[in-house]
C-alpha cells in the first residue's frame, strides 16, 4: 500500500471513529475527529463540517468545507453548494452547482434540478429531470412526476409513476395510489379526492371529468366539499368560488363557508352580487337580515 492509500485509510479511521462518537452524542470529540479526517482529505468529513457549521449560522465556514470536498470530486458537496445558493435568493449559482453535481451523477441534483424547473412553471423540464433521479431509484422523483401529471394530464398518465413510487416504498405515493384506484373503481369518497386533486392543481378539464363521474356516483354537495378542500389549504380564491357554486345550487350550508373568508363589508358586497346573479340562499339571508335588522 503506497503512501497515499495509507493516508486516505487513516483518514477513513478517523471519519468513521467521529461518526461512532456522534452516535454517543460526544459532539466535541466527534468535531475533532472530523477535524482530523478532514485535514488528512477526507471528503465526507468536510461534508459533516460544512453541515454542522451550517446548523450554527456560520455560513462562511460552511462554505469553506463544502467547497474544500467539492474540489475533491465531492458530488454531496456540490448539492449542498446549490442548496447555500438556492437558500441565499441566488438562482443562478444554485443551477451551476446543481449541475456540477449532475456531472458527477448525483441522483439528489437531478432531482433538486426538477424541483427548480418545477417552480420555474417549467414542467416539462421538471419531469425529464425527475425522471433521470427515478431511474436512480429515487423514489419521491416518482411520485412528483405523478403530480405533475395531475397537473398536465390525466389519472391514467399519472398512475404508473405513483404505483412505481408505492412499490418503492414511498407512502405518500401509496395513499395516493389508494385514492387513485378507488376513483377508477367507482369509490364515492375516492372521486372526490381525485376531482379536487385535479381542481388543485389547476387541470380544469380532468377535475370536470372526474367531479362530473363523482356526482353520477350519488355525491351531494360536492362544490360545498371543494369549498372546503381549499378553504383548508388557504386557497381563498377557489374556496370562494366553489362555495359560491355551492349556494347557487341551493346549498344553506357554504354561506357559512363564505362568512369565514369575507370580512362584513366583502360578505355584504358577496350577497349583492349573489342576488343579481339569481342566488336564492343569498336572496334569503338579505330577507331575514332585513327583517332582523327593523328594515322591512
Amino acid at each position: 500500500m503506497g503512501l497515499d492509500e495509507n493516508v486516505s485509510a487513516i483518514a477513513k479511521q478517523a471519519y468513521e471513529a467521529a461518526q461512532e462518537s456522534l452516535r454517543d452524542g460526544n459532539l466535541a470529540v466527534a468535531e475533532m475527529r472530523l477535524k482530523n479526517a478532514a485535514a488528512l482529505g477526507n471528503a465526507d468529513a468536510m461534508v459533516a463540517l460544512g453541515d454542522a457549521a451550517h446548523h450554527r449560522g456560520l455560513a462562511d465556514a460552511a462554505w469553506h468545507w463544502y467547497q474544500a470536498a467539492a474540489e475533491k470530486g465531492n458530488a454531496v458537496a456540490l448539492v449542498r453548494m446549490g442548496l447555500v445558493r438556492e437558500a441565499a435568493g441566488d438562482e443562478a449559482g444554485k443551477v451551476h452547482w446543481f449541475l456540477r453535481a449532475v456531472e458527477s451523477g448525483s441522483r439528489d441534483a437531478m432531482f433538486n434540478m426538477g424541483n427548480h424547473h418545477r417552480d420555474q412553471g417549467d414542467f416539462a423540464t421538471a419531469k425529464s429531470w425527475y425522471a433521470k433521479a427515478a431511474g436512480l431509484g429515487d423514489d419521491d422523483a416518482m411520485r412528483l412526476i405523478g403530480a405533475l401529471e395531475l397537473a398536465t394530464g390525466t389519472l391514467e398518465s399519472a398512475l404508473p409513476w405513483f404505483e412505481q413510487a408505492s412499490s418503492a416504498g414511498n407512502e405518500e405515493a401509496a395513499d395516493a395510489l389508494q385514492q387513485l384506484r378507488g376513483a377508477l373503481n367507482g369509490d364515492a369518497e375516492s372521486l372526490v379526492f381525485v376531482a379536487w386533486a385535479f381542481a388543485d392543481r389547476g387541470n380544469d378539464r380532468e377535475a370536470a371529468r372526474w367531479k362530473g363521474a363523482a356526482v353520477r356516483a350519488g355525491v351531494r354537495n360536492i362544490d360545498h366539499r371543494f369549498g372546503l378542500h381549499f378553504e383548508m389549504v388557504e386557497k381563498r380564491d377557489e374556496a370562494m368560488a366553489s362555495y359560491s357554486r355551492s349556494t347557487l345550487a341551493g346549498n344553506r350550508e357554504s354561506l357559512d363557508g363564505i362568512m369565514r373568508l369575507c370580512d362584513t363589508e366583502q360578505f355584504l358586497q358577496w350577497v349583492i352580487g349573489a342576488i343579481e346573479r339569481g342566488d336564492r340562499v343569498a336572496d334569503e339571508f338579505m330577507t331575514e337580515f332585513r327583517r332582523s335588522n327593523g328594515f322591512d
